[in-house]
């Protein structure tokens, strides 16, 4: 991986890790097509710049991923300790996060209508919501849509993943909770981390992100760059055990 000087916007860093609001439109990972340009280029670069990179960490830190299109918060270990320390706590899904998706629907399918608010009078506060997960320690009361299921590849168009509410071949579990804001934005946490979770969930239930051309209705093949959808809040553990928090709701 090279380093290269790119927009970097650092919201947080310490001795362990760096927190980034990633911007839309950009790759987190080099791969096929993306060879440099990524995020993790332009960590390499930022840290190599201060002489602050260290050669043990894998991939430049990365512990998690956004799709192109997603904006928001992620954090990158700056060392092997923390990153380790990191994936663990992912692959044993105690990192805690929240996305905010701006929505267009035509027809809400599977139950999920009744959740949202009719009138205006009925709209919730972002801040205040997050604010009563956290109190809760991301208990989910009724008020949460939960949407389970599995996801799989889809047979029609290999770019994309599938949602079904019942097991079948290649699937693998899949949970979300989902809560109406308005008639527009959701609220979303997963509680599991599967490939494009969030926007093959919402497309089951009829549900399109704004600007998401691949699982939207206007049904494109390809991955759109830029899409409504956005990582607001991430919380984990640091390596000495207390909590780390962060909150960036735009």
């Amino acid at each position: 991986i090279k380093p290269q000087e790119g927009d970097l916007e650092v919201l947080f860093e310490s001795d362990d890790f760096l927190i980034i609001d990633k911007p839309k439109g950009v790759v987190v990972h080099p791969g096929i097509g993306s060879e440099d340009g990524t995020l993790v280029n332009y960590v390499k670069g930022y840290l190599s710049q201060k002489d602050n990179f260290k050669e043990e960490v894998q991939k430049a830190g990365i512990v998690h991923r956004l799709d192109k299109g997603v904006s928001g918060l992620i954090v990158f270990a700056k060392n092997l300790e923390m990153q380790k320390h990191l994936q663990e706590q992912f692959e044993n899904h105690e990192v805690k996060k929240i996305y905010l998706a701006n929505i267009e629907y035509k027809e809400l399918r599977g139950g999920i209508k009744r959740y949202f608010p009719k009138e205006e009078s009925e709209y919730l506060d972002i801040d205040s919501e997050i604010e009563k997960l956290e109190k809760r320690n991301f208990t989910f009361d009724e008020s949460w849509f939960k949407a389970e299921g599995y996801i799989s590849r889809s047979p029609k168009n290999r770019v994309k993943m599938q949602f079904k509410k019942y097991f079948g071949r290649r699937g693998k579990k899949a949970i979300s909770y989902i809560k109406p804001i308005n008639k527009d934005q959701i609220l979303v946490v997963i509680k599991t981390g599967r490939m494009h979770q969030i926007r093959a969930t919402l497309e089951y239930f009829g549900i399109g992100i704004v600007g998401d051309t691949l699982y939207g209705p206007a049904r494109a093949t390809s991955m759109p760059d830029a899409i409504e959808l956005r990582s607001i809040f991430l919380s984990f553990k640091e390596l000495d055990g207390s909590d780390f928090t962060i909150i960036k709701t735009q």
